[in-house]
């Protein structure tokens, strides 16, 4: 059991920073004219995804820390409406930032 829990840390210590190298590898290194999409109902849209996820990552990361603090789970503010909000959180920051700055939807 010990060990699995160093190799995890290993990997959670490598994988994160690699992950961030090759995104940003991707985006500025990219032959393309510009850093963000041209299309504008893109952008704006990644761009409500991204203050979206902002604001629901904060929310549930209040509501956990007050849940935590009490020992007891949380079952309030997002947690009352989705299962995992702090997941859907990142899940709805990478897809604004794919629209932002990645898409290639023409």
């Amino acid at each position: 059991m010990r060990r699995d829990n160093a190799i995890e840390r290993v990997l959670h210590v490598l994988l994160r920073p690699g992950f961030g190298l090759a995104l940003l590898a991707a985006q500025f290194l990219s032959t393309r004219g510009s850093w963000f999409t041209q299309r504008v109902p893109l952008l704006a849209l990644g761009g409500i995804c991204l203050l979206g996820a902002i604001a629901i990552l904060a929310a549930a990361s209040v509501h956990y820390a007050k849940a935590a603090e009490a020992h007891r789970i949380a079952t309030s503010g997002p947690y009352g409406v989705i299962r995992h909000p702090i997941y859907a959180s990142v899940l709805l920051l990478g897809l604004g930032l794919g629209l932002v700055f990645f898409c290639w939807v023409h």
